[in-house]
Protein backbone atom coordinates (compact mmCIF):
# COMPACT_ATOMS: atom_id res chain seq x y z
CA UNK A 1 0.00 0.00 0.00
CA UNK A 2 0.92 3.70 -0.39
CA UNK A 3 1.81 5.85 2.73
CA UNK A 4 -1.74 7.23 2.51
CA UNK A 5 -3.29 3.89 2.26
CA UNK A 6 -1.12 2.49 4.94
CA UNK A 7 -2.37 5.04 7.31
CA UNK A 8 -6.04 4.70 6.09
CA UNK A 9 -5.99 0.75 6.94
CA UNK A 10 -4.85 1.37 10.33
CA UNK A 11 -7.00 4.15 11.21
CA UNK A 12 -10.00 1.86 9.98
CA UNK A 13 -9.04 -0.74 12.32
CA UNK A 14 -8.47 2.34 15.08
CA UNK A 15 -5.15 2.34 15.26
CA UNK A 16 -1.70 3.99 13.52
CA UNK A 17 0.98 3.45 11.79
CA UNK A 18 4.07 2.52 13.93
CA UNK A 19 5.85 6.03 14.91
CA UNK A 20 8.61 4.53 16.22
CA UNK A 21 8.61 7.41 18.86
CA UNK A 22 9.97 4.57 20.86
CA UNK A 23 13.55 4.74 19.35
CA UNK A 24 15.81 2.01 18.35
CA UNK A 25 14.51 -0.17 21.11
CA UNK A 26 10.81 -0.10 19.27
CA UNK A 27 12.40 -0.14 15.41
CA UNK A 28 14.59 -3.41 16.92
CA UNK A 29 11.31 -5.28 17.86
CA UNK A 30 8.95 -4.60 14.91
CA UNK A 31 12.30 -5.46 12.65
CA UNK A 32 11.89 -9.10 14.46
CA UNK A 33 8.22 -9.09 14.51
CA UNK A 34 8.63 -8.35 10.53
CA UNK A 35 11.68 -10.84 9.59
CA UNK A 36 10.53 -13.88 9.55
CA UNK A 37 7.95 -12.90 7.02
CA UNK A 38 10.13 -11.33 4.39
CA UNK A 39 13.06 -13.60 2.66
CA UNK A 40 13.78 -9.95 1.12
CA UNK A 41 16.98 -7.92 3.10
CA UNK A 42 16.18 -4.71 1.11
CA UNK A 43 12.44 -4.56 1.97
CA UNK A 44 11.71 -0.94 3.90
CA UNK A 45 8.35 -0.79 5.83
CA UNK A 46 6.34 2.24 6.25
CA UNK A 47 6.23 4.20 9.68
CA UNK A 48 4.16 6.55 10.81
CA UNK A 49 6.45 10.06 10.36
CA UNK A 50 6.53 12.00 7.75
CA UNK A 51 8.12 15.25 6.67
CA UNK A 52 6.15 18.58 6.57
CA UNK A 53 7.94 21.14 4.57
CA UNK A 54 5.84 24.46 5.80
CA UNK A 55 6.94 23.26 9.22
CA UNK A 56 10.21 21.93 8.20
CA UNK A 57 10.12 19.42 10.45
CA UNK A 58 9.19 15.43 10.83
CA UNK A 59 5.79 14.59 12.79
CA UNK A 60 4.73 11.37 13.84
CA UNK A 61 1.06 10.45 12.80
CA UNK A 62 -0.34 11.54 16.50
CA UNK A 63 1.23 15.28 15.39
CA UNK A 64 4.59 15.19 17.58
CA UNK A 65 8.11 16.64 16.46
CA UNK A 66 11.06 14.01 15.66
CA UNK A 67 13.91 14.85 16.81
CA UNK A 68 15.80 11.87 16.88
CA UNK A 69 15.69 8.67 15.46
CA UNK A 70 18.64 6.43 13.87
CA UNK A 71 18.82 7.59 10.28
CA UNK A 72 20.49 5.75 7.27
CA UNK A 73 23.76 7.13 5.46
CA UNK A 74 23.12 10.62 3.75
CA UNK A 75 19.40 10.81 5.86
CA UNK A 76 17.34 12.85 6.49
CA UNK A 77 16.28 13.90 3.04
CA UNK A 78 13.81 16.36 2.42
CA UNK A 79 13.02 16.49 -0.91
CA UNK A 80 9.14 17.20 -0.12
CA UNK A 81 8.97 18.56 -4.38
CA UNK A 82 8.49 14.74 -5.37
CA UNK A 83 6.71 13.54 -3.15
CA UNK A 84 9.48 11.70 -1.01
CA UNK A 85 8.67 13.24 2.36
CA UNK A 86 7.08 9.80 4.35
CA UNK A 87 9.33 7.61 5.96
CA UNK A 88 10.41 4.32 5.93
CA UNK A 89 12.17 1.64 8.27
CA UNK A 90 14.64 -0.68 6.34
CA UNK A 91 15.58 -4.21 7.64
CA UNK A 92 18.80 -3.11 9.56
CA UNK A 93 16.76 -0.40 11.48
CA UNK A 94 17.60 2.60 10.05
CA UNK A 95 15.43 5.25 8.54
CA UNK A 96 14.97 6.48 5.11
CA UNK A 97 12.83 9.17 3.97
CA UNK A 98 14.12 9.76 -0.04
CA UNK A 99 11.66 7.76 -1.88
CA UNK A 100 7.82 8.07 -3.27
CA UNK A 101 4.98 7.82 -0.63
CA UNK A 102 3.20 6.86 -3.62
CA UNK A 103 5.43 3.15 -3.43
CA UNK A 104 3.82 0.24 -2.29
CA UNK A 105 5.25 -1.24 1.15
CA UNK A 106 4.21 -2.79 4.18
CA UNK A 107 3.55 -1.85 7.32
CA UNK A 108 2.38 -2.05 10.97
CA UNK A 109 0.12 -0.51 12.66
CA UNK A 110 -0.22 0.15 16.61
CA UNK A 111 -3.65 0.37 18.68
Amino acid sequence: MTWKEAAAACEAVRAQLVALDGGDAEARALLRAFQPHTPDRKELLWVGIRYVPKLKEFYTVRGQVISRLSWAVGQPATRSSTGENCVKLDMNGKIHSTHSCNNKRRFFCRG
